[in-house]
């Protein structure tokens, strides 16, 4: 576990007194920290999928998910953007990687959402290094396997 903290002086909170310490208990005073940001959100209706067919990504003319990647990550709002406003906010180095998401339909099919996946991991893996992730997930997406 990780954890943020902030000093002051003469009462004043002074970004360049804001630190990351980390597990092993050394402290990186002066490094900016960088946060990667990424998600998945669908609003799943199971009851959906026999009308609606599986929940693909966009293209051909039907919808699914768009993901937005780098720094159009960044660029979005709703929660996300909320996290990237306040990591900015603390001095923090944000890096977009992946977020999916899409409007509320069936079932997520499981090729849309390992490949969602999979580019997260990429992602994150050509980020490196970073202090932490930032994961905007829904807890209504539900994948097919």
């Amino acid at each position: 576990m990780s954890r943020c903290e902030s000093g002051a002086e003469s009462g004043e909170e002074e970004r360049s007194q804001v630190h990351f310490q980390l597990d092993d208990g050394a402290a990186r005073k002066g490094t900016m920290v960088r946060v990667a940001f990424c998600g998945i959100s669908h609003e799943t209706n199971t009851f959906a999928t026999a009308a609606l067919g599986l929940t693909g990504m966009a293209g051909d003319g039907k919808s699914g998910f768009r993901p937005s990647r780098g720094d159009a990550v960044l660029r979005g709002g709703g929660y996300t953007g909320g996290m990237v406003t306040a990591a900015k906010e603390l001095g923090y180095e944000c890096v977009g990687l992946l977020f999916g998401g899409t409007e509320p339909s069936g079932t997520i099919d499981d090729a849309a959402f390992e490949g969602m996946r999979d580019e997260i991991i990429s992602r994150l893996r050509d980020a490196m290094p970073v202090d932490v992730v930032a994961i905007e997930n829904h807890g209504a997406g539900v994948v097919r396997g």
